[in-house]
């Protein structure tokens, strides 16, 4: 049944992103094609503009990948659509993973958009070069490939994107537990415990600067350079352990609250 919730999900939810992303490619083709004609100043013009263009559609589809999966979330469960989803034989807590799942999938649907998306309007030898040259000094200086780095930054920002949406739910599954203003104590609440989160990042990586005193270089210098490696490679590597934290509490803390009831409106 989870196959089938997790199909039906990303379907509607994909449907709506898609969207963004072809107006995205497309706008972002045009772009590239302007800057390959002789220039003037008529095509400057319509350049620029094919640019912003480009830049808005993919920073609408990232915006909408997380408004629409906590739309969708919220009128799944609790909206009109909410009756008939209560009435399957399904557990509540599968409706949620499946939600969670979609959520996710749709993060990395819209990551790999604007991917592609910067890829073909923007990328050249050039920029290649410019990039390498960029990230070589923290590459040798961390002994880690640049390709590495990039796939590992990537996760860490999947990471953050999903956190963000899982923490949305929250706010929505709290909020929606109370009787009067469920939509605005539902942001109260979600801007509350992505406040907590970060906080409580901020605080963990304290507290283990307190018990190890190389660790607490990341705190005192404001040159990397300046801290050694294994210091910046273990900040980093509890840093992501943190988010991974947060995204399991997150998805355990919905299962329970949903399992004890929901309130449709």
């Amino acid at each position: 049944m989870l196959i089938r919730l997790l199909k039906y999900d990303l379907k509607k939810m994909l449907k709506f992103l898609s969207v963004f992303a072809l107006l995205a490619l497309f706008f972002g083709l045009l772009t590239r094609l302007c800057g390959e004609l002789e220039d003037s100043l008529a095509l400057s013009i319509i350049k620029g503009i094919l640019n912003g263009t480009t830049i808005s559609m993919m920073c609408s589809l990232m915006i909408n990948c997380f408004m629409r999966s906590w739309v969708l979330f919220r009128s799944s469960l609790y909206g009109d659509e909410s009756y008939l989803t209560h009435t399957l034989p399904v557990k509540t807590q599968t409706v949620y993973t499946s939600k969670a799942l979609t959520a996710a999938l749709s993060v990395l649907f819209s990551m790999a958009s604007i991917l592609l998306v910067l890829f073909v309007t923007y990328w050249t030898e050039d920029l290649k070069q410019m990039i390498k040259m960029m990230l070589t000094p923290v590459s040798v200086y961390l002994d880690i490939p640049i390709s590495g780095m990039i796939t590992f930054l990537l996760a860490v920002l999947f990471l953050e994107f999903f956190n963000g949406i899982q923490i949305g739910f929250v706010g929505l599954v709290i909020g929606h537990r109370f009787n009067q203003s469920k939509i605005l104590l539902s942001v109260i609440i979600g801007f509350a415990a992505y406040m907590i989160t970060q906080s409580l990042s901020l605080i963990g990586m304290l507290v283990i600067g307190l018990l190890d005193a190389d660790f607490m270089e990341i705190f005192s210098t404001s040159n990397l350079l300046e801290v050694s490696r294994e210091i910046v490679i273990k900040a980093t590597l509890m840093g992501t352990a943190f988010y991974v934290l947060f995204c399991v509490l997150g998805y355990v803390l919905n299962s329970k609250l949903l399992s004890r009831g929901v309130n449709v409106d």
